[in-house]
Parts: structure tokens; C-alpha cells; sequence
């Protein structure tokens, strides 16, 4: 691999719970960084609305991941679906003078790290962000209104409630891991989205 004069942090991994803004944090990054892309990763699930362009390649056939599942980190399973990303896109991208960005579970920003951690120089490059879920009537209020976007009029009392339960047991996890987080909020409307993306911004030098 192509390696440059001088390293500097370009795989950017970015996780949270549900409704804490990832794709929207993520689109205004891009906005920023022009040049800057994202790493797919690929499901068994259909495409959303909410999906951004080269976020994910969908509707594979768990089957036919299951074959090739030695080119995937690992498969995780989510909500009912199945999602991997390839090794050989994440190694690929190191080489990239511009960031390319990866939204994850928790557990497989630690399957990639550890992964890298057998070559410190690669390790080296990779950023992990987390962002922290707001408080729980924020969160609700976000939930309530991704019904759409979630191909249902709207989301259950019981399903929202098990969403911020989750979003509560994932931020306590996040912030006691040895994954070397860098957190970041997003708890107001519109002016959360710029403060979060303006914190990345500092830690992806041009």
C-alpha cells in the first residue's frame, strides 16, 4: 500500500444510538470536507430514505454474505438485518489523502480497531467518534418523528421506549470502553449538528 509523507487520521469511524443524528452529522461533514467520502458497507436490508449515497450497498443475500464472510471484518447482526464491511475497502481508504468515513455499531468499531492493532502505523489513522444521545425527551421527540423515514406512519410507545433504553445502555458502555472515543453532542436542533461537525473538524487536519 501507497503510503503518505505524512500520516494523518483518514478512516473516521462514527457511531451512537438511535435518533443522536449520525447520518445528519455525517452529510454536514461531507459538506465541509468535499473531498472526503464514505467507506460502504453492505446489508441484507432494503434501502431507506434516511441512507446516505454510498453509506450502504443493500439487499445481499445473508447466503451469499455467509460465503464470503472471510472478506468482512465480521457480520453483526441489527434490528433483524445483517450488515458487514470489507477489509480490503477499510485498507483501501488508508491510502486516501482525504477521510473516508464509516458509521458502525459499537462492537464493530472494536472488531476494526482491534483488527489494525496488529500495525500501530495503520491503527494510527483511524478516529473513532461516538455521539452521545440527548436527553430522553429529545430523543423521544427524534424517534417519533423517523417514523417515516422508517417506512411506518409511526413508531410504537413500546419500540421508543426499548430505543431509549438502548440509547442509555449504549452511552454507558461507550463512556466506561477502552475504545478510544472521542464523544460528541448534538442535544440542540440545527445548532448541535454544526457544533458536533466543527469538534471533527478539529481532530482531521487538512
Amino acid at each position: 500500500m501507497k503510503r503518505r509523507k505524512k500520516d494523518k487520521p483518514v478512516v473516521i469511524t462514527i457511531t451512537g444510538p438511535s435518533g443522536v443524528g449520525k447520518s445528519t452529522i455525517i452529510k454536514k461533514f461531507l459538506e465541509k470536507k468535499p473531498k472526503a467520502g464514505l467507506i460502504t458497507s453492505y446489508t441484507t436490508r432494503a434501502p431507506r430514505d434516511s441512507d446516505l449515497p454510498g453509506e450502504y450497498s443493500c439487499n445481499h443475500a445473508f447466503e451469499k454474505m455467509k460465503d464470503t464472510e472471510k472478506d468482512f471484518f465480521k457480520l453483526f447482526s441489527a434490528h433483524g438485518n445483517f450488515y458487514g464491511t470489507l477489509r480490503k475497502s477499510v485498507t483501501e481508504a488508508m491510502a486516501y489523502s482525504d477521510p473516508r468515513v464509516l458509521i458502525l455499531i459499537p462492537e464493530a468499531v472494536k472488531v476494526i480497531r482491534d483488527y489494525y492493532s496488529k500495525w500501530p502505523a495503520l491503527l494510527d489513522l483511524i478516529v473513532s467518534f461516538y455521539i452521545l444521545s440527548p436527553g430522553e425527551d429529545e430523543i423521544r421527540r427524534r424517534l417519533v418523528g423517523r417514523g417515516e423515514a422508517l417506512g411506518r406512519s409511526a413508531m410504537g410507545e413500546a419500540e421508543i421506549q426499548k430505543r431509549i433504553d438502548d440509547c442509555k445502555k449504549w452511552d454507558e458502555e461507550a463512556l466506561t470502553s477502552d475504545t478510544p472515543y472521542i464523544f460528541l453532542k448534538n442535544e440542540e436542533v440545527e445548532k448541535g449538528i454544526d457544533k458536533a461537525v466543527k469538534q471533527m473538524l478539529m481532530f482531521i487536519p487538512d
